[in-house]
């Protein structure tokens, strides 16, 4: 069906057009190919057609192709006078404005009123979202979530003894929150908290803390020294509930931990606890047999955790026996490296965002000062030396015939070797991110889908030669990310492959050496300070020993330099 026709009958029915489609946001709005098609779709209009579409919404007052606004400006000067403050939507490759917001726009640009009513004009046709929160006689339940998404629970938040206490609810809002109105009534009655817990909170790691204290109280009423009662108590805390309460306190943000690095913190020290005690779980059994084996070998107290269990550990880990003495250094030393990487993130159960989530679980035991007293193995401090030149050549001849070959291969070269990005950051790349703000720049932030490394943003500006390179491969792959296609969690595999069998055999991890080729260049192009917030790392001496060549020669400089101008003909390091 004609863009005109769709139109008419649009209008005709009242059928308008969901900004749930691809609508245009502050990050789109600065993408040069958006504004050109935007300009395009305007200037090609025809006179004709742009009149009777323009009839019509006046008559109807709602959606209209965007080829109507050609009886009011040419595309450039839309762009200039109106793009910023009114939405364009784009639906199957037509783009559409509401013509009402563009007729009150006219009037205010006509008028001289300032940017800051043409902006008010536009907050007044934003879409309203469904609210999150419910508030009734006084009690107010929040939905968990985005509230257009089904299957989300409301819950409710309340202030009980300092403390604010979230208490899940349900899916029904009428009996959420009849829920609440019966837990604030509760709490107005005086309710105990352990009561209040037990009754509407009954997975709450708290509750085993509250009964432990009461247990406390109790005893010291009967008369029991009170060195008698703590020893009672702590014993009470195991390994399993510590692990336990490690892993859930890390669902909570505010925390400071996420789910993964809480996983891998808890399997090393099962690691450091299994061989230290020499258990021996079982293996080829049922889910349930292996967890009541885990369950009996980790019901343990706290105290368990001594400097000879550690000892134990690091001698398996060495391997330690009959031939221990035909090992070479090498050997050993790759193994003491592997060692105290276990033990490291073990003992980091116990650090201040440890025992703050112990905390706030109700887990009162006493630190393993011994454990956490011994040190780690000696291992070798090596610096980082790019590997030989020819290599490195290699990798940026190669962008010439990939761009044709694998574009999605090309791009991740690319970004990694121009932009500096972890893997995880360049396959959850999103084309938002990549911003004009007076230069152009590529922002890592913290999203819904994707949280950086340790939490830690980044700013990196980039040339605008780049930039438009990028946007031009990526911007027609009906993607929101640069790098399009199913499956892009596996696509570092046959790239690391490819890197390692061709150019750099004695690499683990060939695409992390890309990173450092961009701050060896970087850090003689821009300096350490610059290179080092580009990097996003939270020391910057991690930057400085183990991704810098401190021996980088102009010629590595030269390089980028020379692809960055065949290839988008730009510099490579802007300031």
């Amino acid at each position: 069906m004609p863009a005109a026709a769709f139109a008419f009958f649009a209008f005709r029915y009242n059928i308008k057009v969901s900004h749930a489609k691809k609508s245009s946001n502050a990050a789109d709005k600065a993408d040069p190919i958006l504004r050109n098609r935007i300009r395009k779709a305007i200037d090609s209009a025809d006179r004709v057609e742009a009149a009777m579409l323009l009839s019509e919404a006046k008559m109807s007052g709602g959606i209209v192709p965007i080829a109507a606004i050609s009886r009011y400006c040419d595309g450039y000067g839309f762009l200039a006078e109106y793009y910023e403050f009114i939405d364009v939507t784009e639906v199957g490759g037509c783009f559409y404005v509401d013509f009402r917001q563009f007729k009150e726009l006219n009037a205010q640009l006509v008028q001289g009123s300032p940017r800051r009513e043409l902006k008010n004009v536009g907050k007044k046709y934003i879409k309203k979202r469904k609210k999150l929160s419910y508030k009734k006689d006084g009690v107010t339940i929040t939905l968990s979530g985005n509230a257009d998404r089904l299957g989300q629970k409301w819950y409710f938040r309340k202030q009980i003894e300092g403390v604010r206490r979230y208490f899940v609810l349900g899916y029904d809002r009428t009996a959420s929150h009849k829920l609440a109105m019966e837990i604030v009534a509760d709490h107005k009655a005086k309710m105990p908290l352990l009561d209040l817990l037990q009754k509407y909170k009954a997975d709450s790691p708290e509750i085993e803390y509250l009964e432990v204290k009461a247990k406390r109280k109790a005893a010291m009423g009967s008369g029991k020294s009170s060195d008698s009662i703590s020893a009672d108590v702590e014993s009470e805390v195991t390994l399993m509930q510590l692990m336990t309460a490690y892993q859930e306190g890390s669902e909570n943000r505010t925390n400071g931990l996420t789910p993964k690095n809480a996983r891998r913190c808890v399997n090393q020290l099962r690691k450091v606890i299994s061989l230290g005690l020499n258990l021996k779980l079982p293996k080829n059994k049922t889910k349930k047999e292996i967890q009541a084996a885990e369950k009996r070998a980790f019901e343990r107290p706290v105290s368990d955790l001594t400097p000879e269990m550690v000892d134990i550990f690091m001698d398996k880990m060495l391997g330690v026996g009959d031939d221990f003495e035909d090992i070479d250094e090498v050997e050993i030393l790759e193994r003491s490296e592997s060692a105290d990487s276990t033990f490291r993130q073990a003992k980091s159960i116990f650090s201040r965002k440890g025992q703050k989530i112990f905390r706030r679980a109700g887990l009162a035991f006493e630190l393993p000062a011994g454990f956490l007293s011994v040190g780690f193995l000696p291992v070798t401090h090596g610096i980082y030396t790019l590997p030989e030149f020819h290599r490195i050549e290699g990798i940026f001849e190669e962008l010439r015939t990939l761009r044709k070959k694998n574009p999605r291969n090309y791009l991740a070269r690319l970004i990694g070797l121009y932009v500096n990005l972890r893997p995880k950051e360049i396959v959850h790349l999103r084309k938002d991110q990549i911003q004009y703000s007076g230069y152009w720049k590529v922002e890592i932030r913290v999203r819904a889908d994707f949280k950086p490394k340790h939490y830690h943003e980044r700013t990196i500006k980039i040339s605008t030669g780049l930039a438009e390179h990028i946007m031009e491969i990526c911007g027609d792959n009906g993607s929101d990310y640069v790098i399009s296609g199913g499956n892009r969690s596996e696509l570092f595999r046959p790239f690391n492959k490819h890197l390692h069998d061709t150019f750099l055999p004695d690499a683990s991890r060939p695409s992390y050496e890309l990173r450092k080729f961009y701050a060896s260049a970087s850090s003689l192009a821009v300096g350490l300070k610059t290179t080092h917030k580009r990097m996003g790392h939270k020391n910057p001496t991690t930057t400085e020993d183990h991704y810098i060549d401190k021996d980088t020669s102009q010629e590595l400089v030269d390089l980028y330099e020379k692809y960055a101008k065949e290839l988008f003909d730009d510099i490579a390091f802007p300031k």
